[in-house]
């Protein structure tokens, strides 16, 4: 039992399936990331226009 458990993961058998699910969790993961990020950064982006028209306006008066 030990030394199976000590084992590198390609010997146990089922270690290189649970690796790959591991990886497909962190791949998903990213992506939300990702999306997540990008969405952010364009939040902001229209935050600094408004506040940039907003700006200009008030100057104009």
């Amino acid at each position: 039992m030990e030394k199976e458990w000590n084992s590198s993961r390609s010997d146990r058998p089922g270690g290189q399936v649970a690796y790959q699910s591991i990886q497909r969790q962190y791949a998903s993961i990213f992506i939300f990331a990702a999306i997540f990020f990008r969405l952010k950064i364009k939040e902001i982006e229209t935050e600094k226009k408004d506040f940039y028209i907003r700006r200009m306006v008030s100057s104009a008066f």
